[in-house]
């Protein structure tokens, strides 16, 4: 019984730190979005922040995917808007 609560616990300590990770992320992609007056949809970042790290040669984190350096975050989200913003020209023409 001590190494099943062992691993349970184990389980979800990684789960609780998983999730108080992901909303500090979300935070930020929230302020970022507030700030620009955007609506940020998450796969299109995602895909963006995959691009971005294919470019820098970096390998994704499976457990931490928006994990970068600390300005990393931020340029993605400023390309992230370039692009919709060219699929909004896009559109619109």
């Amino acid at each position: 019984n001590l190494g099943f609560t062992f691993l349970l616990g184990f389980f979800y300590g990684i789960f609780i730190v998983d999730v108080f990770y992901s909303i500090h992320i979300l935070a930020k992609i929230k302020q970022f979005a507030q700030t620009h007056k955007i609506i940020v949809r998450y796969e299109s970042l995602k895909t963006n922040i995959a691009k971005y790290n294919e470019e820098l040669a970096e390998k994704a984190n499976f457990f931490f995917f928006f994990k970068a350096e600390p300005h990393a975050l931020a340029e993605s989200l400023k390309k992230y808007i370039e692009k919709e913003r060219e699929i909004f020209k896009d559109m619109i023409k």
